[in-house]
């Protein structure tokens, strides 16, 4: 067989394409969603099963990741400052956590006051005039608007990770509304927090001493007793991390996007763009050689997120410039 003929391959070759083929072709797999107050049901399994239920609870919409957010707030620092109220009247260490030290009759509490309980010492906490309030339980005020204010740094950092070519707005929108729903893990947090004297009683470590009436007086705490909290908290943020991270990994949104679009050609070096242009001469405006950006594109035409995440930011700062510039978007 001769060899002689040029091939439609090379034909292609000596020259670079009018568009690069888009990066996905693929159409996101479409999955059931949950909606409205039932997606605060979806808690449990997102804590466990993030991957399956992050894309589904992320479709949920705001007010539902608003809602669940605001109910884990008020949950995970109430099961915090009932923890800290309970260790100015109850003996560490003792079976039922439930010997009070200031020399009265056993308190019995109904099943309604349990469940007030951690609201109930939430507003405490936010009166820090409070003799039961110790510490910086009484700054919970001030804590909850630093994670307030830090949630959309969280989902920043999160886009890279989540991102699936999608706009970048809409990126950061479900990455902002997962970060909501990975926060609810900070009810376990607190759970743990309120439990950590019976954590400690089975694991045998000695707990700190709590004076008969504290009213204002931090109790002692032991180097071993730190050292359990601090494994716990190390072991509960990284359980956080990658419900976070794992919930992200899926995208049941539209196929639309800068990855699913095709892209101009154009020079790595200066962005000049060169359709039409011989892959074996140099860039006009740059004199930058072709063949490497044509290389550079065959290595970047493999979807990774990293790879989406730096096309959609690229695709927002082309439509700032145009808007700057006074053009009309297409």
């Amino acid at each position: 067989m001769s060899n002689s003929a040029t091939s439609p391959a090379d034909t292609e070759a000596e020259s670079v394409p009018s568009q690069w083929p888009a990066m996905r072709t693929d159409v996101p797999k479409t999955v059931t969603t949950l909606t409205g107050l039932p997606a605060v049901f979806g808690l449990l399994p997102l804590w466990f099963l993030p991957r399956i239920m992050g894309v589904r609870l992320a479709a949920a919409g705001w007010g539902a990741a608003i809602l669940a957010h605001l109910v884990a707030l008020a949950l995970g620092l109430g099961f915090v400052a009932w923890a800290q109220i309970q260790s100015s009247r109850l003996t560490y260490g003792t079976p039922g956590f439930i010997s009070i030290k200031v020399g009265m009759p056993e308190a019995r509490e109904t099943l309604s006051e349990y469940l007030r309980a951690p609201f109930a010492a939430l507003v405490a906490a936010a009166h820090d005039s409070s003799p039961l309030i110790i510490g910086w339980v009484s700054r919970i005020p001030t804590i909850i608007g630093a994670l307030e204010i830090g949630i959309p740094v969280v989902a920043l950092l999160l886009m890279p990770f989540a991102a699936a070519g999608e706009p970048l707005g809409r990126l950061f929108a479900r990455c902002w509304r997962l970060v909501f729903w990975s926060s609810t893990l900070i009810i376990p947090l607190g759970v743990g927090w309120l439990l950590f004297p019976a954590i400690l009683q089975l694991l045998g470590v000695p707990a700190p001493e709590v004076p008969a009436v504290t009213f204002g007086i931090p109790p002692a705490s032991s180097d071993e007793s730190d050292g359990v909290a601090v494994l716990l908290f190390v072991i509960w943020a990284f359980w956080w991390l990658v419900v976070l991270v794992r919930s992200g990994l899926q995208y049941a949104g539209p196929a639309d996007g800068p990855a699913w679009q095709p892209r101009t050609p154009r020079c790595r070096k200066c962005g000049y763009i060169i359709l039409a242009l011989s892959v074996a001469g140099n860039c006009p405006e740059c004199g930058y050689p072709l063949a490497r950006s044509v290389a550079a594109f065959q290595r970047s035409s493999r979807f990774t997120r990293w790879r989406a995440f730096v096309l959609s930011l690229r695709a927002a700062f082309s439509r700032l410039q145009r808007s700057f510039a006074g053009s009309s978007p297409r």
